[in-house]
């Protein structure tokens, strides 16, 4: 995930952000977690550089008892058959507005923010509020 990141900084560059985040570290794949994240891709398919972040979250959180911060809908269709806890990134912004370290502008910036990048979710920083109380998120 780490280089699809930085992959990204050129069309993004907000991107780049992450790499001073000190609470966000970036983890190496044992072995066997490798081995896993390969079978996960076997399983997602696509191009050579298509969902290696999903598949090494996938295989991260599936051995370290994490939660996988994942979007896309067929990497979270294996984490819920795998038994690995799984939350999705607009989860983790309501949680922010939740627990004070976000309020409702800077959170519905934030959505827009992720939206610039191409990302795709199901609401816009304007209808976020709404979205995320309809969805019990906040």
């Amino acid at each position: 995930m780490h280089d699809e990141a930085q992959r990204g900084v050129a069309r993004h560059p907000a991107i780049g952000n992450l790499f001073g985040l000190a609470w966000l570290a970036v983890v190496e794949l044992d072995i066997f977690e490798i081995v896993r994240a390969a079978g996960f891709k076997v399983e997602l398919g696509g191009k050579p550089q298509r969902h290696l972040g999903e598949c090494a979250t996938l295989a991260v959180a599936g051995a370290r008892t994490a939660t996988a911060v994942l979007d896309d809908y067929d990497a979270r269709t294996i984490a819920e058959r795998e038994g690995i806890a799984v939350a999705g990134s607009l989860s983790l912004v309501a949680r922010g507005v939740s627990t004070n370290v976000l309020d409702l502008a800077a959170a519905s910036r934030l959505v827009d923010d992720l939206l610039g990048t191409e990302m795709r979710l199901p609401t816009d920083g304007a209808t976020f509020p709404d979205w995320a109380k309809a969805n019990g998120l906040l």
